[in-house]
C-alpha cells in the first residue's frame, strides 16, 4: 500500500515467502493484477533487501570437492548463499627457502606464522572462511606444467635467489586460485576492517576485480576476486605480459606479478575491474588510534600492513601481526562506518552494441567503456551508494518484456540497422530493466555524483510520489541521464516513452531515441514526470585549467554529466573521458564541495 522503500525491507525481513492472496492484493491503488504486483515486489525485496546475485557471486562451498578439499561455486551461480555458509578468503604461502637454518630465517618463519595466525583470525571474524593455499594447490591444475615452462623465461626480480623464488611463487599463486575454483584472495598481511557482505558487494560476478590500486596507474595484487575462469585468464595474461619484454619499465629493472598487473592495466584497462578499497595504515600507525583513525579508515574494506608501511610508520616488520591485529580490532569496534550498513543502490545499464566486432577501433571503444564504468562505480561508491550494472537480461526478466518488445519493434530508431540503432534500442530497454529490479535511481554511466548519499537520497524520497528526472534541456524537457521512480512509475514511463516514439519521428531527426521521446512526452503530457535540474554540464569545467573560479560551473548540482558532446566541445578526445572525469571529480571534491574522499551511508 506504500511505495517500495526501506520500510518494505523491514516489513519483509522475518519471512521466507509472501502470499499474494486475492484479499491482500485487492486494495492495491493501481488495481494491478497480482502476478504483476507479486513479481515486482518479490524482485525488489530480493535485490534491494538482501544479497543478490552480484553479492552472492563469490560464494564458496558446494557438495563435492576439488583441489584436495578446496571447493567453491561459480561466481555466475545465481543462487543466494544460505546464511550458514561463508565466503572463502584465500591467501598463498609457501617457504621460499625451506632448507635454510639461518637464525634470521628462523626469526622470519616465526613472524610469518604469527602473521598467518592473525590473518586467519581476522578474516574469520569478518565472516569469511579462511584458507591457506600452497604450491601443491597450483600443481594440481592441468595447465601447471605449461605455466611453469613459460614462467622460466620471465626476467624476474631477484631471479636465481630467494627473492626470485618469492616472485616466482607470486605468479604461481594465481594458478593456485584457478585450481581451487576461484573466489577471493588476499596477501597474508592484508586484514579486513569491514564484514564479508560489505566486501562481496564490490566484486562483480563476471569480471575479475582488484581492490587495491596505485591511483591512476593500475592494480596492486593485495586483494582480488574472480571466478575460476577469470583467475585462469588473468594468470596467463600477467604471465604473457611479463614475457613481452625483459625490462617492464624504466622504473622497474625486472618483473614481478605486481609490475605485470600494474602495467597490464595501462595497456588494456578492460582486462580487469579496478577499485580503491584497500588502505595504507602508515598514517594511522604513526599517530596511534584516535578520533582521526575512523575517518582515515572509512573509505576502505581492508588495510595492507606491508613492509613499506611498517618502515614508514617506524614499526618492526616482525611486529606487524601485533600492530595489525590491534588496529583493525579497534577500528571494527569503535568506528561506526565499519559495521554492516545498508547502502542505497544506484543503477546504470550497459550492453555491448556490437559484441561480435573485434576490429581495433571497436576494441578501443570497449577499453574506454570499461574505464568509464570503473570510474562510475568508484564515484558512486565513494558517495555512499551501492553501484549496480544492469543488462538486457534484467529487462527480459520483466513479465511485460514481450509486450514491450512488440511495441518497440514499431519504433524507428536513430541509426536503425547500425550499432547506434542498437544503442538507442538498449536505451529504451533500460527503463524496463529498472522496473524489473524494483525501481530506484538510474544514472548514465558517464554521470558522476559530486554530493553524498546524505544529500541525494532526500531528493529521491521527496520524489516518491512522482517519477523524477534530474537533468533537463531548459524549456524543452528532461534528459534521461539521472532518474528516479518506484517500479510502478518505471513501468508506466517505459511504456509512455515507447508509445510516444511509435509515431513518425520529429522533422529534424531521422528516428527516435529515448531522450527525444522523453522531450516529446513532456511537450504532450508535462504532468507525466517531474523535472529537477540538478545535473550539470562539464564543458566549462573541462575547457579551461581548473581553478577555484571553476567551482561556479558546478554550484547547485548533485552530479556532473561527462557526456561525449561536452568532452568534444571542450576540445578533448573520447579516449580522455575516464581520466578527465577522475581528475575533475578529485578537483571538485577538494576545492568546490569540500566532500570527504569517501563516505559510507
Amino acid at each position: 500500500q506504500h511505495s517500495y522503500n526501506r520500510q518494505t525491507c523491514i516489513e519483509s525481513e522475518p519471512y521466507l515467502a509472501l502470499h499474494f492472496t486475492r484479499d491482500s492484493t485487492m486494495p492495491h491503488p493501481d488495481g494491478k493484477q497480482r502476478h504483476v504486483v507479486g513479481t515486482a515486489l518479490g524482485r525488489f525485496i530480493r535485490r534491494s533487501c538482501g544479497i543478490d546475485a552480484t553479492a552472492a557471486a563469490l560464494m564458496a562451498k558446494t557438495t563435492g570437492s576439488r583441489g584436495g578439499g578446496s571447493s567453491s561455486i561459480s561466481m555466475s551461480d545465481k543462487q543466494q548463499r544460505p546464511k550458514s555458509e561463508k565466503l572463502r578468503m584465500h591467501t598463498f604461502f609457501d617457504e621460499v627457502d625451506p632448507d635454510s637454518v639461518d637464525k634470521n630465517r628462523q626469526e622470519q618463519r616465526k613472524a610469518d606464522t604469527a602473521m598467518l595466525d592473525v590473518w586467519k583470525a581476522e578474516w574469520a571474524e569478518a565472516g569469511f572462511e579462511p584458507h591457506i593455499l600452497t604450491l601443491k594447490d597450483a600443481e594440481r591444475h592441468p595447465k601447471y606444467n605449461e605455466y611453469i615452462e613459460k614462467l622460466k623465461d620471465v626476467n624476474l626480480v631477484g631471479k636465481g635467489g630467494t627473492q626470485g623464488r618469492y616472485n616466482e611463487l607470486c605468479f604461481i599463486r594465481w594458478l593456485a586460485m584457478a585450481s581451487v575454483g576461484g573466489g577471493y584472495m588476499s596477501d597474508y598481511d592484508v586484514l579486513p576492517v569491514k564484514d564479508a557482505d560489505s566486501i562481496a558487494r564490490i566484486a562483480l560476478h563476471n569480471k575479475f576485480t582488484v581492490f587495491d590500486q596505485v591511483p591512476g596507474r593500475g592494480g596492486i595484487p593485495s586483494l582480488m576476486a574472480g571466478e575460476e575462469e577469470e583467475w585462469l585468464r588473468m594468470s596467463f595474461e600477467i604471465l604473457n605480459f611479463a614475457l613481452s619484454s625483459d625490462t617492464p619499465h624504466e622504473d622497474f629493472p625486472a618483473w614481478s606479478d605486481f609490475y605485470s598487473l600494474l602495467l597490464l592495466y595501462k595497456a588494456n584497462p578492460g582486462s580487469y575491474t579496478l577499485v580503491n578499497a584497500v588502505g595504507r595504515p602508515r598514517v594511522m600507525l604513526s599517530h596511534g588510534f584516535n578520533e582521526k583513525t575512523c575517518e582515515e579508515a572509512e573509505p576502505f574494506v581492508a588495510l595492507h600492513f606491508s613492509h613499506a608501511d611498517m618502515e614508514v610508520s617506524g614499526t618492526k616488520v616482525t611486529d606487524r601481526h601485533k600492530v595489525g591485529k590491534e588496529l583493525v580490532e579497534q577500528i571494527r569496534t569503535n568506528c561506526e562506518s565499519t559495521k554492516e550498513l545498508e547502502r542505497p543502490s544506484v543503477y546504470t545499464f550497459f550492453e555491448d552494441m556490437d559484441p561480435k566486432n573485434q576490429d581495433a577501433n571497436r576494441e578501443e571503444l570497449r577499453r574506454i567503456d570499461t574505464a568509464l564504468l570503473d570510474e562510475w562505480k568508484n564515484a558512486w561508491h565513494n558517495a555512499g551508494f551501492e553501484p549496480r550494472i544492469l543488462t538486457l537480461n534484467d529487462a527480459k526478466r520483466h513479465p511485460l518484456y514481450d509486450e514491450f518488445m512488440s511495441k518497440l519493434g514499431h519504433v524507428k530508431m536513430i541509426g536503425e540497422g547500425t550499432p547506434q540503432g542498437r544503442f538507442n534500442e538498449f536505451c529504451f530497454l533500460r527503463w524496463l530493466a529498472m522496473a524489473s529490479v524494483g525501481g530506484g535511481l538510474l544514472s548514465d554511466y558517464d554521470v558522476y555524483p559530486i554530493k553524498d548519499a546524505s544529500t541525494i537520497l532526500p531528493l529521491t524520497t521527496s520524489a516518491e510520489d512522482q517519477f523524477t528526472v534530474f537533468d533537463e534541456v531548459p524549456d524543452w524537457g528532461g534528459i534521461p541521464s539521472l532518474m528516479f521512480g518506484n517500479p510502478d512509475q518505471w513501468i508506466r514511463m517505459a511504456f509512455a516513452v515507447v508509445d510516444v516514439a511509435q509515431k513518425e519521428p520529429l522533422e529534424k531527426y531521422n528516428g527516435w531515441s529515448d531522450f527525444l521521446a522523453l522531450l516529446e512526452l513532456n511537450k504532450k503530457h508535462p504532468e507525466s514526470y517531474r523535472i529537477n535540474d540538478l545535473v550539470g554540464e562539464v564543458e566549462k569545467l573541462l575547457k579551461f585549467p581548473m581553478r577555484q573560479s571553476s567551482c561556479k560551473s558546478v554550484k547547485g548540482y548533485i552530479a556532473l554529466h561527462f557526456s561525449l558532446n561536452d568532452t568534444n566541445k571542450s576540445q578533448h578526445s573520447r579516449r580522455d573521458r575516464p581520466e578527465l572525469a577522475r581528475k575533475a571529480l578529485e578537483f571538485v571534491a577538494e576545492h568546490c564541495t569540500k566532500r570527504k574522499k569517501r563516505l559510507f551511508f
